[in-house]
């Protein structure tokens, strides 16, 4: 998410294009043909889904399609997938009838506060992780994010963590630039 005062759809006209582009791809019946051949073509072991974007909101026939296609192709190819996603009402109706992928990690992004040992356990019982943001570097259990490097992602600290489930929450420490907006949408504690 771009929080600057024009955001990246106004600033980058490419990246609305290639938004609507990807859409359209998750929403089709060849998503799982197309994107497990840019797998092999590229030899991609660790394939991120929704490095930018979420499961559509509001529209479970579309969230359906979108979990069918991201599940079908988890299953067409021995690989390791991971998505991040804040939309739990499509996740938890979809995994009523469907059974997550073993190589598939589900992060559910949550408010720490919302955090209750029900909703816990339900989580833990699906193997869908759990993740949030905190503004306190202590906190945080993501090399990546409290990384001073100029390159902080996860390749460059040797971290593949957030492939595999864990039972314990992911919790990313907040860059310090969007502190204040993330405040303002109440995000943080």
């Amino acid at each position: 998410i771009c929080y600057n005062s024009k955001g990246q759809p106004i600033m980058n006209k490419k990246y609305i294009k290639k938004m609507k582009r990807n859409f359209k791809l998750i929403n089709s019946n060849k998503f799982i043909i197309k994107i497990r051949k840019e797998i092999l073509k590229h030899n991609l072991h660790q394939i991120r889904i929704f490095s930018n974007g979420d499961i559509i909101f509001n529209d479970f026939k579309k969230s359906d399609i979108q979990l069918k296609n991201i599940f079908g192709l988890c299953r067409s190819i021995k690989r390791d997938f991971w998505i991040t996603t804040k939309n739990q009402n499509a996740l938890f109706s979809y995994l009523t009838n469907n059974k997550k992928p073993e190589n598939l990690n589900i992060m559910l992004s949550v408010n720490k506060k919302d955090l209750n040992p029900g909703f816990l356990n339900y989580c833990h019982s699906l193997k869908i992780q759990l993740s949030y943001i905190t503004d306190n570097k202590k906190e945080s259990n993501c090399l990546a994010s409290k990384s001073k490097k100029k390159n902080n992602s996860c390749v460059d600290n040797n971290c593949n963590k957030c492939q595999t489930y864990d039972k314990n929450p992911r919790i990313w420490f907040i860059h310090s630039g969007y502190k204040k907006k993330f405040q303002e949408l109440k995000l943080l504690n």
